[in-house]
């Protein structure tokens, strides 16, 4: 199975692991904060952010694959889930001495990993643009030009990342001259792994090795194979096997997924409902402002909950017109407003020395942000609007006038029997 979904056998192992270790990192944070309180909420909060986004990041090229039928080589897939992986173990490492060697391998070696996989994923894209283009103009291929521009995309990339860790060691911020040079030292380790890459891309252009970069169609498999068998890119020929061969019917999976959404949602309001009676408990002792959070709070499970039992009524029906589209709107402003009131019940829960609250707060308002994030920019985008009243009559007028004027003349016998043959 995991060669259908990752092309090979080995990426998928790879991703299994390296997946694997991320979650287990984060079930080591969250008995860290609960059980042995050997880390604070502010730092549990940030490794479960990383370990999301890097989730989604490794799970990336996998589902580009799959989705849109194009072909990305396994190196990419590859040195995201390894970066991902050293990125956070280097994180929980302890810092080494001033003094001491580690400091500068440590500054110098991961940031160099991590520009080296990142300008590998974007001089395969440009090497791809830059070959479809030539074939398509019927033009030399500008082999130079592949790393030239693959650094520097890939500079401006590394500028916008690590602007904000060069702001903060600015001597406004900073707390020394240390944390200037360690941000700077780790800048030029992200150039120095873009450069290794760029020179080491370039040299195997020159050898004809270019087809470890390409990403290629392979909608239609029998083509792409041809071109796999002719060119010798056995890795593309296992790939488009491997998703030949997958007769898994994903439409029907998303239509049984979306059958058991509105269970989902039952077990989301069940969930709210329990962090209504648990905010009643917590914020009850803070006097006023515990009152206006806990009304604020069934005010928004009330107006949720309606909502959803409303929308429901309205699929039903298959009243798809006009009140989904404005449906949507307020859907979206109470998302709006309840990831509002759990930020500020966050920040409640923090003033007044509760952490497990304010932890809860900080899971509801993470989960009302990606909701809210959907009814903007999820499926389905458009309603089609209401017909028109005088519309719902015309079809059934249109009918009866239609079959009146097919129907044969009584009077004239030679049509009599055809008509008897037709009732």
């Amino acid at each position: 199975m995991l060669e259908k979904l990752f092309g090979k056998r080995s990426t998928g192992i790879i991703w299994l692991i390296a997946a694997g270790i991320l979650i287990f990192m984060l079930a080591g944070f969250l008995a860290s904060y609960f059980i042995w309180h050997a880390v604070d909420l502010y730092s549990l909060l940030g490794y479960t952010l990383y370990i999301a986004l890097a989730l989604v990041l490794i799970t990336l090229p996998a589902f580009v694959q799959k989705k849109f039928k194009l072909y990305i080589p396994p190196f990419i897939q590859t040195g995201l889930c390894s970066y991902a992986v050293l990125y956070l173990i280097n994180d929980l490492l302890p810092a080494p001495a001033a003094d001491d060697e580690l400091t500068v391998i440590r500054m110098n070696f991961l940031p160099a990993i991590g520009g080296f996989f990142l300008c590998a994923a974007i001089f395969s894209i440009v090497f791809s643009l830059l070959q479809a283009r030539a074939v398509r103009k019927q033009k030399k291929f500008p082999g130079w030009a592949v790393p030239l521009i693959s650094f520097t995309v890939t500079t401006l990339l590394l500028i916008i990342v690590n602007m904000p860790a060069l702001f903060i060691a600015l001597p406004p911020f900073s707390h020394g001259s240390g944390t200037l040079t360690s941000a700077l030292v780790n800048a030029a380790g992200y150039e120095v792994g873009n450069f290794i890459f760029c020179v080491t891309g370039w040299a195997t252009m020159r050898t004809g090795k270019s087809e470890w970069y390409t990403i290629r169609s392979f909608r239609n498999t029998e083509r792409a194979k041809g071109e796999a068998l002719q060119k010798g890119n056995r890795t593309l020929l296992t790939v488009v096997e491997n998703m030949e061969r997958d007769r898994t019917d994903y439409r029907r999976l998303l239509r049984r997924t979306k059958a058991q959404f509105y269970l989902v949602r039952l077990f989301f309001l069940i969930f709210y409902a329990a962090y209504l009676v648990f905010s009643c408990l917590s914020f009850y002792s803070l006097g006023g402002l515990g009152y206006a959070i806990i009304i604020m709070t069934a005010a928004g499970f009330g107006l949720t909950a309606a909502v959803y039992f409303y929308e429901f009524y309205l699929f039903r029906r298959n009243a798809l017109n006009q009140r989904l589209r404005l449906l949507k709107i307020v859907r979206t402003a109470i998302k709006l407003y309840t990831f509002l009131l759990t930020l500020f019940a966050t920040v409640a829960a923090n003033f007044h020395y509760q952490p497990i609250t304010a932890l809860v707060a900080v899971g509801m308002a993470i989960f009302n942000l990606c909701v809210l994030f959907y009814n903007l920019f999820g499926k389905p985008r458009r309603y089609p609007s209401a017909p028109p009243l005088h519309q719902h009559n015309a079809p059934s007028a249109a009918p009866q006038a239609h079959a009146a004027e097919e129907l044969p003349d009584a009077a004239d016998p030679a049509q009599q029997p055809a008509e008897h043959e037709n009732t």
